[in-house]
């Protein structure tokens, strides 16, 4: 079961969506033919935010918080990341450049347990996403060729010209 709230906060200059999620997990069942029945709870938080410092240039910041979460039997610690990037156009808005980062604070990894039977476990998980990109991007103005006839075809009760 779960519960998630979302806002966004419109704007020209400034653009913020937030938002919560309450987990709730129940298990009943048999582990090592032994009954099993748990109860957890965890909260993730997110964000994504955007700043348009000048019309062609834009400066966005996204991220998420779990806190306890859970994965299958394991209990996870808190973890979280925080990505960035800015995004500049030139040349008429012909060409593209952004600078992005990702998990900045070094926050996407966790202890993780697992303690049910006969099993103990624990552990730590660090995956180094930690990521710096740019990509440029230039428009040619080359457009696909469309379909001239595809809503042009005549209606079965119109009447033939010769």
């Amino acid at each position: 079961m779960y519960f998630r709230i979302l806002g966004a906060i419109p704007g020209k200059k400034y653009f913020v969506v937030a938002g919560a999620q309450y987990n709730q997990n129940f298990y009943n069942g048999l582990y090592e033919s032994k009954p099993l029945s748990f109860k957890r709870a965890s909260w993730s938080v997110f964000t994504y935010q955007t700043l348009k410092i000048t019309p062609t240039t834009q400066l966005t910041l996204n991220g998420f918080a779990r806190f306890n979460g859970q994965l299958q039997f394991y209990e996870l610690s808190s973890f979280g990341a925080l990505n960035l990037s800015l995004n500049q156009q030139f040349l008429n808005k012909k060409l593209m450049v952004s600078i992005s980062a990702t998990d900045i604070l070094f926050t996407n990894n966790n202890r993780f347990s697992l303690s049910e039977g006969t099993v103990n476990a624990a552990g730590y998980r660090e995956a180094d996403t930690r990521r710096v990109g740019v990509n440029i991007r230039y428009n040619f103005g080359f457009r696909k060729k469309e379909e001239s006839n595809l809503f042009n075809i005549e209606s079965p009760d119109k009447p033939n010209n010769p």
